[in-house]
């Protein structure tokens, strides 16, 4: 955002400060703004960043929403990875290595399999949004993302969301849930109550 502002432009260092306040409040979903993020103020590439740090979000082990920073970066290492072993032998042995620790293969299935499921779910809601409502693509992906987050923020008004259809509400509650408890376990949990109403033929 700093880096998109003019040559000499007199208002640098509030343009500084408020992408930093923003960036700080996206990644620890705590959903305060200064400026409203739909505004002018914010150039169209930043406001693609917001969304990829709503979906990154804060630190393993913190209340912030998002796939957490650290399963972000295994994600990555482990994309770099596969891509070093399309010029390797067979049998090449190229672990994942985080903080001098091999990330165990169950593990990095594991993450890769909440962070699919965590986009997932914000590109059906995405949808389910754009096919009930009159919001753009990129409005729809906004708030399904910033509910499945549990960020606050999205590209479009507080009014427009009080009207929307009762199924997006809906998918946006279930997004919020699944969010705030990571997905899998939502789904264990569902699967658990799948599974024993079959045992009792219900």
């Amino acid at each position: 955002l700093t880096a998109q502002s003019p040559p000499g432009d007199h208002q640098l260092p509030r343009v500084f400060r408020e992408a930093l306040f923003q960036v700080s409040t996206m990644l620890t979903s705590t959903g305060y703004l200064t400026v409203d993020i739909r505004s002018s103020f914010f150039p169209a590439l930043s406001k693609q960043v917001f969304i990829i740090l709503m979906v990154i979000g804060g630190c393993v082990g913190s209340t912030a929403g998002g796939i957490k920073v650290l399963r972000f970066g295994i994600l990555v290492r482990l994309f770099r990875t596969q891509l070093q072993r399309i010029s390797l032998p067979r049998r090449a042995v190229t672990p994942v290595v985080v903080s001098g620790k091999i990330i165990p293969e169950a593990e990095l299935e594991r993450i890769a399999a909440l962070c699919w499921s965590w986009l997932l779910l914000i590109v059906l809601g995405a949808i389910l949004t754009a096919a009930y409502s009159d919001l753009d693509p990129w409005q729809s992906f906004s708030g399904m993302a910033s509910a499945v987050g549990n960020m606050g923020p999205f590209y479009f008004s507080v009014h427009k969301m009080a009207s929307l259809h009762w199924l997006i509400k809906l998918t946006y509650t279930f997004g919020m849930l699944a969010g705030r408890l990571e997905i899998i376990p939502l789904a264990c949990l569902f699967g658990t109550w799948r599974t024993m109403a079959q045992q009792h033929g219900i």
